[in-house]
């Protein structure tokens, strides 16, 4: 299963489309979403406004695949869960969020294995594509000891203590 979200703050239809669009090629596929407010209503997509906190956790557990938007609390949750991500920012530009501090989170976390970055339609679905098509998708084993490891518990550390 494939689990789609695009936070609790804004929709984000270009997301929600592009994954349903995805679908019309890939029947089979199973994807559940959590749309926040959407304007545009999926056709293919299982998808609900909004999850309760435990409830989008089980999604987010039973997934092979997490497609999100850039945000930070997903990107986490799938590097505790060691669950592959395609994350795709919001842009400014198309009135899809305030500024493009997503595309900066893009371009940080984008080099890291497990993460997959997309800023179009057609890379979405090229991503989806390509991963599904793998026999098991799998995010990489975690070391304590890496950068990255140091780099995230400081960016909890700071979200705890506001």
């Amino acid at each position: 299963m494939i689990f789609v979200t695009v936070g609790t703050q804004f929709p984000f239809d270009r997301l929600i489309k592009g994954v349903d669009s995805w679908l019309n090629s890939n029947q089979s596929a199973e994807v559940v979403a959590q749309i926040c407010h959407s304007a545009y209503l999926p056709k293919r997509i299982v998808f609900y406004d909004f999850l309760g906190a435990k409830e989008f956790d089980d999604k987010f557990q039973e997934a092979e695949l997490i497609v999100s938007h850039a945000g930070m609390g997903n990107i986490l949750k799938a590097f505790d869960y060691r669950k592959p991500i395609i994350i795709m920012p919001r842009r400014s530009e198309f009135g899809e969020h305030r500024n493009n501090h997503q595309i900066d989170t893009s371009k940080y976390f984008g080099s890291i294995d497990g993460i997959e970055v997309v800023n179009s339609d057609q890379e979405l679905q090229d991503a989806l594509s390509r991963l599904m098509s793998q026999q098991q998708i799998e995010f990489p084993e975690r070391n304590d000891s890496c950068e990255l490891e140091k780099l995230i518990d400081n960016i909890r550390s700071f979200l705890r203590e506001g």
